[in-house]
């Protein structure tokens, strides 16, 4: 085992040494602003996790093809590539392109693109929800 020499000249292994500097970093990340953006969901929509894909739901409902959009959408959503976001679903938004965002939902690992038209960004708005699932309220 590899041990450093402490300031109180004793010996800390490497170990304790490391989980030590590795707090110090987790409590830094904790004080620093979050870049992610609390919102909810205006409507529902199929969200999915490649953009390309997202645009061609966004082509299919343009077109008012409903048949189009379940024949490509439902092995995608079998597959775990698209989602179904449900109305007023919380999410926070990771990242902005254009007209798309990729928002996560409340506790899910896995970002998926949607129209920025179907989110709600402004949770104090009508239509939109700030609760947070399992979220214990103080009095």
């Amino acid at each position: 085992m590899i041990t450093l020499a402490s300031q109180s000249g004793g010996r800390l292994s490497t170990a304790v040494w490391l989980m030590n500097n590795c707090r110090c970093f987790a409590i830094l990340a904790l004080l620093l602003p979050s870049t992610v953006e609390a919102a909810s969901v205006i409507r529902p929509i199929v969200a999915c996790k490649d953009e390309a894909d997202s645009r061609k739901v966004l082509d299919f409902l343009g077109k008012n093809d409903k048949a189009g959009l379940d024949k490509f959408s439902a092995p995608k959503l079998a597959k775990g590539d698209c989602l179904s976001l449900s109305k007023g679903m919380a999410v926070t938004i990771d990242t902005k392109d254009a007209k798309l965002f990729c928002v996560r939902p409340w506790g899910g690992l896995d970002c998926y693109w949607t129209a920025d038209a179907d989110i709600n960004q402004n949770a104090s708005e009508p239509g939109g929800t700030s609760r947070r699932p399992f979220r214990r309220r103080w009095s």
